[in-house]
């Protein structure tokens, strides 16, 4: 976790294509600033890879750096303050055993409510956020054995990414954007620092699930199989809008497969002729009505293009838990469908299948490449020359 003042008055977006959602910053006096005592009311608390992104706004829009990290001593004073959170996540390290959860907690029972802030929320992308609201959910439901009530809040800094997933979960109380002011911190009893996740190490050795369960301090083996499965609900509103376009395609008798070739990053992203050459082959070898949500430059009696229906994630949601089949790329699709247990294929490009779908009974998976496919552990890899090996 980083903790920083700034020296000035700061407005920052937190997204540059949207610059009426904005975080203030208030600086210290000047004297404090000066000789670097800042009080804790200016003091601010984030991650890592956060404190990067808001100093480069900071350069971008102001022209230069007006954020200073807290000292070494200042740091250690804050975790050492009696009100600061007690830390029950866990960090694989060299020199830090895993205790588990129950140990964790123990100097904090006896409190009738327990007071939880997770700081980078459960992860911004919608498959890894799945997963994570998954794992929260055995967090929580482990922490009601404790404590009569529980609270969790999740901090991240882009608050709006997501927001429809976690405001379904009973397992979230309040979300907060990143940064945030430390007096703002010291209202919990305890925090999970979740930073730089995906940076981690044994991010990707292991099933995604089994991670979030460690850096929850939860041994991933005492919790079930079965227990690991995302768990989706439907939003009522959306499927009733749905309700007259889908029933006209199942009134056409043949099962629907939806094909999905598109990801968030371009190396795990089917390129369009390849996604020509396969909707090619399943129209010819099978009956299906093929669906996609995405704009393929195809045209057939029996491919339907739905992205105009597909306008959110719950719509999304929605039409693919009326599939009878699912073939996609390495992305949030197979996530969903297996929560309503359709039988689905997915071509993974950079990750070994069984880290992602071991828990998934109706997912099959396939490495491109198999054993020679040299992108394994490259799975955020921009470079060019990865991406065009992906594609061929």
């Amino acid at each position: 976790m980083d903790f920083f003042y700034v020296t000035n008055n700061l407005k920052l977006p937190v997204d540059l294509s949207r610059p009426d959602r904005a975080i203030l910053f208030n600086a210290p006096p000047l004297d404090a600033v000066i000789t670097r005592q800042v009080p804790s009311d200016y003091l601010y608390f984030t991650t890592e890879c956060n404190t990067n992104t808001i100093k480069h706004l900071c350069k971008l829009i102001y022209k230069q750096d007006m954020l200073v990290n807290a000292p070494a001593g200042a740091i250690r004073q804050i975790q050492s303050h009696p009100g600061f959170p007690r830390d029950i996540g866990y960090i694989k390290s060299k020199h830090k055993v895993f205790i588990p959860l129950e140990e964790k907690i123990k100097p904090l029972l006896g409190k009738k409510l327990l007071k939880v802030a997770i700081i980078n929320g459960m992860g911004t992308g919608s498959g890894d956020s799945l997963v994570g609201i998954r794992a929260l959910q055995v967090f929580y439901e482990k922490l009601k054995q404790f404590f009569s009530e529980v609270e969790i809040d999740l901090f991240q800094f882009h608050l709006e990414k997501n927001l429809q997933l976690y405001g379904k979960e009973d397992a979230v109380h309040m979300l907060y954007p990143l940064p945030g002011p430390l007096p703002k911190l010291l209202e919990y009893d305890a925090c999970v620092d979740m930073g730089s996740f995906i940076a981690r190490e044994e991010f990707n050795d292991r099933p995604m699930i089994d991670f979030y369960l460690q850096a929850l301090s939860i041994d991933s083996d005492t919790v079930s199989a079965e227990d690991k499965r995302v768990v989706i609900k439907l939003d009522p509103y959306i499927e009733k809008d749905l309700d007259k376009s889908m029933q006209i395609l199942k009134a056409r008798g043949s099962k629907l497969l939806l094909f999905h070739p598109l990801a968030s990053t371009d190396l795990r992203t089917m390129p369009q002729d390849k996604a020509r050459l396969m909707l090619d082959k399943i129209i010819n070898e099978t009956n299906y009505i093929i669906v996609s949500t995405v704009n393929i430059q195809y045209r057939h009696e029996r491919y339907i293009d739905l992205s105009a229906l597909s306008k959110s994630l719950d719509h999304f949601i929605s039409i693919i838990s009326r599939m009878d089949a699912v073939i996609t790329v390495d992305t949030v699709t197979y996530h969903i469908s297996q929560s309503f247990n359709i039988p689905t294929l997915v071509l993974f490009t950079s990750i070994d299948p069984e880290y992602r779908i071991k828990y998934y009974p109706m997912v099959s998976g396939i490495l491109l490449g198999d054993s020679g496919n040299r992108l394994l552990g490259q799975h955020k890899s921009s470079r060019k020359d990865d991406i065009e090996y992906a594609k061929k």
